[in-house]
């Protein structure tokens, strides 16, 4: 039953305690250890079942153990993705319901051409689901991280940011990336690129679109990015000048480029997955 090996209670014969033993007490004899091996069996197997089910495996030797078991299981399991690509997870025994929240990729910015009054549109923000969902031990759950969209390039002949890519868990919940900001050439781009989306969630919360550039005078300040559900503000840039914009906050959209400038990059998608 349990892996913890009592000194004590190594007997072969161990037998439980009868019901007027229960009821009056034990006395003296001979069947005092065979009770005390029962006993000593009984604990180890419940704190056997706990290690075990905090994924840990049973040391004799690390008198802490138990306690270790203990907090693992209060502050519970997680599993993180950062990183654009297709993942899987594989659910653990024991693991029947996990709650998890993803976020989209967020688009770049247009880039801008080299004219007077050329300034990209930004990046939309991020679509965000979350969730609780029932699974199954043994069985393997993709999870799909999409990338933040690139910038788009500044000069003569400017182009579009690139659009964030989707995050997923498997068939349950997906968000959508947040669109391209545009390339703005003669002019500002007034063009917005829109938000992503979210389906599968309890919550399923739609990014921003992303901003426009403003002229004011000689001076003009870059499109910001949009931003997702939880997301840092964009910092916002003014300049007389070739600029490029700045890449995304925590799930924004990059930045415009202004006057040959090129666009900010988008933030990457994320999910985390709690049981």
């Amino acid at each position: 039953m349990a892996a913890i090996n009592f000194p004590f209670g190594a007997s072969a014969t161990r037998r439980a305690p009868d019901a007027d033993e229960l009821a009056n007490g034990f006395g003296c004899g001979p069947a005092d250890k065979e009770l005390f091996d029962w006993l000593s069996w009984w604990f180890s197997g419940q704190i056997d079942g706990v290690i075990e089910g905090a994924g840990l495996t049973t040391d004799d030797a690390d008198l802490q153990q138990l306690l270790k078991a203990i907090q693992r299981l209060a502050r519970g399991m997680a599993a993180v993705y950062a990183t654009p690509g297709t993942f899987n997870w594989v659910c653990p025994a024991g693991v029947s319901r996990v709650s998890v929240e993803g976020w989209a990729g967020s688009g770049g910015g247009g880039g801008s051409g080299t004219s007077a009054s050329s300034a990209g549109s930004a990046g939309g923000g991020p679509g965000y689901f979350k969730g609780w969902y029932d699974v199954t031990p043994g069985v393997t759950y993709t999870v799909t991280i999409g990338a933040g969209g690139a910038g788009g390039v500044g000069g003569a002949s400017p182009t579009s940011g690139a659009a964030g890519g989707t995050t997923s868990f498997s068939s349950f919940a997906t968000a959508t990336g947040g669109g391209a900001g545009i390339a703005g050439n003669g002019s500002i781009q007034l063009t917005q690129a829109a938000g992503g989306t979210a389906s599968g969630g309890l919550i399923n919360h739609p990014g921003r679109t992303g901003g426009l550039a403003v002229a004011i005078s000689t001076t003009i300040l870059h499109a910001v990015g949009g931003g997702g559900f939880a997301s840092s503000n964009n910092f916002v840039q003014a300049t007389g000048g070739s600029n490029n914009g700045l890449a995304g906050g925590i799930f924004g959209g990059g930045n415009g480029g202004v006057l040959g400038g090129n666009g900010g990059a988008g933030w990457p998608g994320f999910l985390s997955l709690e049981y």
